[in-house]
């Protein structure tokens, strides 16, 4: 069994890398559960738990968007849903974290980075 990153700053292997990537993938598809399944499967390492838990908060980040402006676009009879091309950018954040990931690099999301270690 191969061992894996128990530090932050420690060089993951690199099935960690994979399942880092994984997370992020996980996070595009399914925004909240693909996450919480990684983060409870690899609890025992941190740097897919770590990724598992940026994936996570930027699935919320997305719903959280996609609620607000369902509600301005039911409020205005659907003149607020130009909003939606303001969510757009979010789509393509996870590309960077997938980068981050694969590369086995502990920070990922800008802003969020501190979510998880």
């Amino acid at each position: 069994m191969a061992t894996h990153a128990t530090t932050v700053g420690e060089e993951p292997t690199s099935d960690d890398k994979m399942f880092g990537l994984l997370a992020h993938v996980l996070g595009m598809i399914t925004w909240l559960l693909g996450p919480v399944v990684l983060m409870l499967v690899f609890a025992d390492k941190p740097f897919v738990k770590y990724h598992a838990t940026q994936a996570l908060v930027m699935g919320v980040v997305n719903l959280i968007g996609f609620i607000l402006v369902s509600i301005i676009s039911t409020i205005t009879c659907g003149i607020g849903a130009v909003l939606y091309l303001l969510l757009i950018p979010l789509w393509f954040v996870p590309l960077y974290g997938m980068f981050q990931g694969w590369n086995g690099k502990w920070d990922c999301y800008p802003g969020l980075s501190g979510f998880g270690k």
